[in-house]
């Protein structure tokens, strides 16, 4: 995690910007720096839950999951829809 987070400057340098997640039980941010976008996700909860979030025009990209390296997400128009496991975390690249 250490590595990867060195190889993506939105994550100390970056701002940040909350994310309507669609349930209180996952808390979500964006960390932006210059033309890097990172999508952080923590499912707070013991229980898995199906999340929503509203991308903005260029967003629309492959969502890349950092740790896994996998597509965890689906696209459809303009929202990411995922679900997402008790107490999992995400690191997606927009």
């Amino acid at each position: 995690m250490i590595l990867i987070r060195k190889e993506h400057p939105a994550f100390g340098w970056g701002n940040l910007a909350w994310a309507y997640t669609g349930t209180n039980a996952v808390a979500g941010y964006w960390r932006t720096y210059k033309d890097e976008k990172i999508l952080v996700l923590n499912n707070l909860s013991s229980k898995s839950q199906q999340i929503e979030i509203s991308l903005t025009p260029g967003d629309q990209s492959a969502p890349i999951e950092l740790l896994t390296h996998t597509l965890p997400a689906q696209v459809n128009a303009d929202k990411l829809y995922m679900q997402m496991t008790p107490y999992h975390y995400m690191w997606i690249k927009l």
